[in-house]
C-alpha cells in the first residue's frame, strides 16, 4: 500500500503514513505514479489558472533572429521553460521563468539598440574625416 500524498510504502492496515503523517484512505492502496499530472488544487497557494503568465516566446525569437543571438537563445529556453511550467500548473516556477525571459528580452533589445546607435555614430564620424 502506498501513501496518496508522498508515495511512501506503508503497511496495509495503517491509518497514517509514517513519513508524512497523512491519513490513509481507501484510495491510498493505489500505486503511486510520480509522472502523473497534478490535479487542479494540488498547489494550494497557486491560482488554478496559469494562463495569465506571459512566456515572451515571440519576442525572444525575433530578438534571436534580428539582434542578439546568445541572449535570444537563452530567452527562448526560458520561454519554453515557462510554457512547460504553465502546462504542469506550477505557477511559481512559471512566474520565475517568465520574469527571466522578459529580462533577457529587454536586455537584448536595449543592448542591440545601443550597439546599433554606436555603430551608426562611428560610421557617421568616419565619413566626416
Amino acid at each position: 500500500m502506498y501513501c496518496s500524498k508522498c508515495g511512501s510504502q506503508i503497511p496495509e492496515n495503517s491509518q497514517f503514513c509514517s513519513t508524512c503523517g497523512c491519513a490513509t484512505s481507501p484510495a491510498a492502496g493505489t500505486a503511486y505514479n510520480p509522472y502523473a499530472s497534478p490535479t487542479p488544487g494540488s498547489f494550494p497557494n497557486a491560482p488554478q489558472d496559469c494562463s495569465d503568465v506571459p512566456d515572451y516566446l515571440v519576442g525572444n525569437i525575433i530578438m534571436l533572429i534580428f539582434c542578439c543571438q546568445i541572449l535570444g537563445i537563452i530567452g527562448v529556453v526560458y520561454s519554453a521553460l515557462t510554457k512547460s511550467a504553465k502546462s504542469r500548473g506550477d505557477y511559481e516556477t512559471a512566474v520565475r521563468h517568465s520574469s527571466t525571459a522578459k529580462t533577457l528580452f529587454f536586455v537584448g533589445v536595449i543592448g542591440g539598440a545601443v550597439v546599433t546607435l554606436l555603430y551608426l555614430a562611428a560610421v557617421i564620424a568616419s565619413a566626416g574625416v
